[in-house]
């Protein structure tokens, strides 16, 4: 390959990562779908034993289907812990969520659920819609710099 072929081959990865991230936007239901995620690990550890290994195995069947639908829709599933620029705010998402599923086991021994892990699930799916749209955000930005836009 000599250099004009080189140039070209990267001015067509080029071309497609920009294509990708002018596309690569993901509808509302999918990032409340995130935020109802992050909601359902954060409540299911205040619930009593067989209720908590069942919400946790509906919401890994879950992400089952959101990675299947991502692929679907965009042709890949992004992973949220890549490296590059999401990466620090993945951290800080789940440094978040930590804080809520805190919150949130400190009633797991209740009869039923305490008013704090229902407020930690409010706050996690809240927070985890909101931030779901910033990481996109994040993610587009970075692939619209690195075409070299």
């Amino acid at each position: 390959m000599d250099r004009q072929e080189a140039r070209e081959a990267l001015g067509a990865m080029q071309g497609a990562t920009t294509k990708f991230g002018e596309t690569f936007d993901c509808p509302p239901w999918r990032h409340a779908v995130f935020g109802a995620v992050m909601a359902s690990l954060v409540f299911s550890v205040s619930l009593p034993q067989p209720w908590q290994v069942a919400v946790y195995v509906l919401t890994m069947a879950s992400l089952v289907i959101i990675v299947r639908s991502d692929r679907r829709r965009n042709g890949v599933f992004v992973n949220g812990w890549r490296r590059g620029r999401t990466l620090p705010f993945t951290i800080l998402v789940m440094l978040f969520m930590l804080g809520m599923v805190a919150l949130s086991v400190s009633g797991r021994h209740a009869p039923f659920p305490p008013l704090r892990a229902m407020i930690a699930a409010l706050a996690a799916f809240a927070c985890g819609t909101a931030m779901s749209v910033v990481w996109q955000r994040i993610y587009r930005a970075e692939l619209s710099k690195s075409a070299g836009l």
